[in-house]
């Protein structure tokens, strides 16, 4: 008997449904006012181009999972609810095959498949030099045997059948290192740009899934005419933007220190006044 490919244990919810699940919510997730923020700094990206890119990296961010190993895993904790189970990982693998299928589905620039792929990527990290290490990557995915067990899983839950070979793995921890060398200023602006809010949309609508909600009745984004902005500063900001001779933006996803590090460097250089 063929086990079913699962990308939860318990309740068991098969790989292809939260996939395709976690593929509504990032949709539903992004607004009009994502994509004129992003037109803003410089991206050229249309209306609803970045929720069909959400899309996408909501649909192949877990199909990593059909590894043998993580099925396995999974199986096993289905039958042993109250034996904890180690998982192996998971996201590299998801991020090696999108690299590869995406090309071959979609229509997609450098930047955005970049951007997806990062995103998938890091879905359950940080972005930190550690987690974007080459080295890390391949000591998570060597480990694990791709053979036709997963191709058969890959195709059970829906998806086409990507080859990963050593050589191909090795291509992946090259452009891994191209993107965290990039020089080019404004190429890197935007790729951050485009990766950090796939990123937040990602981890959010996964989630929002993951804890049984309905994939289309998330909570939308605010739209322009719901912004209300403040008239001033306030006075401590009004001291920090006199102390700067430049102005900056911070970009990170939800959670990450935005606030608190902005008042860290704030207080500093008031400190320095």
């Amino acid at each position: 008997m063929t086990m079913e490919v699962l990308a939860k244990s318990n309740p068991p919810i098969s790989l292809a449904s939260h996939s395709q699940d976690v593929a509504d919510a990032c949709e539903a997730m992004t607004s009009a006012v994502i994509t004129s923020r992003l037109q803003a700094v410089g991206l050229d990206i249309r209306p609803g181009r970045i929720a069909e890119l959400a899309r996408l990296a909501g649909k192949y961010h877990d199909v990593g999972k059909a590894q043998p190993s993580w099925q396995q895993a999974c199986h096993r904790a289905r039958q042993c609810e109250d034996t904890p189970v180690s998982f192996p990982p998971h996201s590299v693998v998801s991020a090696v095959y999108a690299s590869r299928a995406l090309p071959v589905v979609s229509d997609l620039s450098e930047t955005e498949l970049r951007a997806i792929v990062l995103a998938i990527l890091h879905h359950h990290t940080g972005f930190t030099c550690k987690n974007m290490e080459p080295s890390e990557l391949a000591s998570q995915i060597r480990a694990e045997t791709l053979d036709q067990e997963f191709e058969h899983n890959v195709r059970k839950a829906g998806f086409n059948s990507v080859e990963i070979t050593p050589a191909i793995i090795s291509d992946f921890e090259n452009e891994i290192e191209r993107i965290r060398g990039f020089r080019d200023q404004s190429e890197r602006t935007k790729l951050g740009l485009l990766t950090v809010f796939l990123y937040s949309i990602l981890r959010q609508a996964d989630q929002h899934v993951s804890a049984g909600k309905d994939p289309n009745t998330v909570i939308q984004s605010l739209e322009p005419d719901d912004i209300s902005l403040f008239d001033k500063l306030r006075p401590f900001q009004t001291k920090v933007a006199d102390a700067i001779e430049e102005r900056m933006m911070g970009i990170a996803g939800c959670g990450e220190g935005k606030t608190h590090t902005a008042l860290q460097w704030g207080q500093s250089l008031l400190e320095d006044d």
